[in-house]
């Protein structure tokens, strides 16, 4: 049966009160004391002041009690303020498609992946997700986007399967099939920005076209093109908006920012190291963006384990000092509070955590034990509650 997407509501967590306020009132002054350190340092520049502004307010919301840890001790990452840690929880649906003869192998269709820094949980939830044939018949190269905390999957690898539109619903643990999307979306880019929208652009049959969803109408509305096509490049949030990077069939390697005013996007840089560059993924994560892995159809081939980071200006790309444990391509990647999360990709991957640290600013990177292998175009992956996609459904 297929829903109305008015009809799928969005799960709301009830306010809990916060007991860790101690861990709070320590968490918060630590911050206060690196915020003055680093405005000393800045010697009254502005720019360097206002960066030290913003450092200030991500720090605080990873305090305990705070946006990135409402509930308070433990928080979902690493924090000294805390014992241990509440995990985080990943939803990982496999991207498989039939072969040759037409059939398809469901197993291990789906598992909650749990981290909880120095140990992990894995559920198959293979027997437990009830999910429409529409969607297991084929969930190779579709693209997913968490909105409003409403979980969407669309598109697909055929023109007969591009205006599929899936929502996850944790409550029955089940996929439910929406409404058709009002555009073919074959093999596309898509991600939520600023909280309320997502985009959808860079189609295989439509390689410069766009389209947003609004979250407060459950609306598609077409908006501006882009200027170069970026069919299999990569779309994220940026700040509050989002960017637009590469693709294999972007010879100049650009990078665009939407206008969330004009709906159209502009050209902020070009890259030759990013000419017809593709299976890469694209993190918006606190100011910034990073870029990770990625290839090219002709030898001499890239490094797949390097690192790129956007400057705040989105003008530049400079490499990263830090790079991925192994290479990677057409993978997914999530953030959580102060942690980037890499699922999937092609031969047999881990999971690759990258944990920010405020102090030494940089990457702490450690790895799962569980791998998946041949997860590629590409795992869809969800952030989810702990007490969420259990082996029982939620009643």
């Amino acid at each position: 049966m297929r829903i109305h997407p008015l009809l799928a509501l969005t799960d709301i967590s009830p306010e809990r009160s916060c007991t860790s306020l101690e861990e709070q009132s320590r968490c918060t002054s630590d911050c206060t004391s690196l915020f003055t350190d680093c405005t000393i340092q800045c010697d009254g520049d502005s720019v360097c002041a206002s960066s030290c502004n913003r450092d200030l307010a991500y720090c605080s919301d990873l305090c305990p009690c705070n946006k990135k840890c409402d509930g308070g001790c433990p928080c979902p990452f690493s924090s000294q303020y805390c014992s241990g840690v509440s995990g985080i929880h990943i939803l990982a649906f496999n991207p498989y498609s039939p072969d040759k003869q037409g059939n398809v192998n469901t197993q291990g269709a789906q598992f909650k992946f749990s981290w909880f820094k120095t140990s992990e949980e894995i559920s198959d939830l293979s027997n437990h997700v009830s999910t429409p044939k529409a969607f297991d018949d084929d969930r190779s190269k579709m693209c997913s986007f968490q909105l409003r905390d409403r979980m969407i999957m669309i598109g697909g690898s055929t023109q007969e399967n591009s205006s599929r539109q899936f929502r996850v619903n944790p409550n029955s643990m089940s996929v439910e099939q929406l409404d058709d999307l009002p555009f073919a979306f074959l093999y596309g880019s898509c991600h939520d920005y600023n909280e309320d929208f997502a985009l959808a652009c860079a189609g295989n049959d439509n390689k410069d076209q766009c389209w947003e969803l609004s979250g407060s109408s459950n609306q598609w509305k077409q908006v501006g093109d882009t200027n170069y096509p970026h069919y299999s490049g990569d779309l994220a949030k940026f700040k509050k908006t989002a960017v637009i990077v590469g693709g294999c069939t972007d010879e100049v390697g650009s990078t665009e920012i939407f206008d969330p005013i004009n709906k159209n996007w502009i050209v902020k840089n070009t890259n030759p190291d990013f000419a017809m560059f593709y299976a890469f993924d694209v993190v918006g994560f606190r100011e910034t963006a990073y870029l990770f892995g990625g290839t090219i159809k002709v030898e001499p081939r890239p490094d797949d384990t390097r690192v790129w980071q956007l400057s705040e200006d989105a003008t530049k790309w400079t490499r990263h000092p830090q790079h991925l444990k192994l290479g990677r391509q057409s993978f997914r990647s999530l953030v959580q509070a102060n942690t980037i999360v890499h699922v999937g990709g092609k031969g047999n991957q881990k999971l690759e955590f990258w944990e920010w640290d405020d102090v030494t600013k940089e990457f702490h990177v450690t790895e799962s034990t569980h791998s998946t292998v041949e997860w590629f175009k590409y795992p869809e992956i969800f952030l989810v509650r702990k007490d969420e996609f259990t082996n029982t459904p939620n009643l």
